[in-house]
């Protein structure tokens, strides 16, 4: 972009401006300042490099580095539905907290069969998370509408009635993973969320 075009753009009336008048700054911003973890980037010629170099500046970026636990899953219930079984489960995630989930086993499978992890949108809906994917019996009508209009149908079912076995979890601060607020005692909580806590 010229500096004429420039000026003629910081110029314009309120509501003439748009982002698409400032693609040449970007671009010339992103010219010399490409991704070097982007695996888009030509060099990377191999996935398992790609993701030795990238995984530690991940990890170093969340500033997350719990230390490792056996793996362990506890099945919690057993729920048979039509094609399939679902199983909760409570698996070991770190010394701090376990995750919920359920594993959609389809109906007469032996041996290996693919699997998917069905992860849920976030959408804002917080007191939903498996459920998004997950129908139940006694599912309320508008998770059943949010679910219909978001997915068209819980597609993690679909997955097992096609014979995938379907691991599907809360997202964090998701269904089971939400901030209970109803478990908060107003008494010892902030005092801007006192009183919306008393009206809960």
């Amino acid at each position: 972009m010229t500096r004429r075009a420039l000026l003629a753009t910081l110029a314009a009336p309120l509501g003439a401006q748009d982002l698409a008048n400032l693609y040449g700054i970007l671009d010339g911003i992103a010219a010399g300042n490409t991704p070097r973890l982007s695996f888009l980037d030509p060099k990377w010629k191999s996935l398992e490099a790609w993701k030795r170099e990238a995984r530690p500046v991940y990890l170093r970026h969340l500033s997350y580095d719990p230390k490792p636990a056996p793996l362990a899953a506890e099945v919690l219930g057993r729920e048979p539905r039509e094609g399939f079984t679902v199983e909760r489960l409570r698996l070991r995630a770190t010394a701090s907290y376990d995750l919920p989930a359920r594993l959609l086993v389809p109906a007469g499978v032996r041996g290996r069969v693919p699997g998917v992890v069905a992860i849920h949108c976030h959408s804002g809906r917080y007191v939903w998370g498996h459920e998004k994917v997950l129908s139940h019996p006694a599912d309320h009508p508008a998770l059943t509408e949010f679910r219909d209009r978001a997915y068209g149908r819980p597609y993690a079912e679909l997955l097992a009635r096609r014979g995938y076995v379907v691991l599907v979890i809360d997202a964090f601060y998701f269904g089971e993973r939400r901030l209970k607020v109803e478990q908060i005692d107003p008494a010892t909580a902030p005092s801007e969320m006192r009183d919306g806590l008393q009206a809960l």
